[in-house]
């Protein structure tokens, strides 16, 4: 029954990644609730991606990377780090630098 909600929450959570409005609330998404390395991994991506895809990335990157969404969601991706697969990592790496993250 356990795995039966952890399976659902995590399906939850990846529809609601997935179909966030806009970058600024998929950051708070991110900041806000508890996700498992692997999700977080996911939403970084796919913010970078939302970014990407913004009339002036770079501005925009700086923008939402400045605020304490954004912090939070560093934190989370420090703590997690050593639970993400080889793969997860570089996929994190490459969002932070399309998001121009540089501490």
């Amino acid at each position: 029954v356990l795995r039966e909600q952890q399976a659902h929450v995590g399906e939850t959570l990846r529809a609601q990644i997935s179909s966030a409005a806009d970058e600024r609330s998929l950051l708070s998404l991110m900041a806000d609730r508890p996700l498992p390395a692997s999700l977080l991994c996911d939403a970084l991506v796919r913010l970078a991606a939302l970014v990407q895809d913004c009339p002036d990335p770079d501005a925009w990157a700086a923008s939402l990377t400045a605020g304490p969404d954004f912090a939070a969601v560093a934190v989370k991706l420090y703590d997690a780090i050593e639970l993400l697969e080889a793969a997860q990592l570089r996929d994190s790496l490459c969002a932070l630098a399309a998001l121009r993250v540089r501490d």
